[in-house]
């Protein structure tokens, strides 16, 4: 990507967020990278999560296990499409499908067909969400 491209899309923090040990900067990134860390991070997200921002986010982590029947999946379809028009206004969403296919192992696929809005580029993008239960329990014997 090139630099007016970037420029135009913007630049943020890496997700997840780290730090370059020689400056003791956040590490960023720019153009679609930028897009793609910001649409993971709003799909991580529940709803109620940010105190700022209590709308921001999606509610897939409801789904612990469970076999999506096809009215919930749709309202589930409707609330990420809701939670991209809102919130990440730097893309048009042409097609959004969501996989339940492999759920009972905690696995949820999103994907997107997006146009990058800056740049009219037109990407197909998978999105794996993974369930996990907390596995940092201390054993108390």
């Amino acid at each position: 990507m090139n630099k007016e491209a970037d420029k135009l899309i913007g630049r943020g923090w890496k997700f997840p967020p780290s730090f370059d040990p020689v400056s003791n900067r956040a590490v960023m990134v720019t153009g679609e990278q930028d897009i793609l860390e910001s649409l993971q991070v709003l799909f991580g997200t529940q709803v109620g999560e940010r105190v700022l921002e209590l709308d921001y986010g999606t509610d897939l982590s409801s789904l612990l296990f469970e076999r999506l029947p096809l009215t919930e999946k749709a309202v589930l379809e409707n609330s990420v499409r809701q939670a991209i028009l809102i919130y990440e206004s730097r893309i048009v969403l042409h097609e959004l499908k969501i996989d339940d296919s492999d759920i009972t192992n905690g696995v949820l696929r999103i994907f997107l067909d997006i146009t990058f809005e800056p740049t009219n580029n037109r990407r197909n993008i998978v999105f794996p969400f993974f369930i996990e239960e907390g596995t940092l329990i201390p054993n108390f014997q």
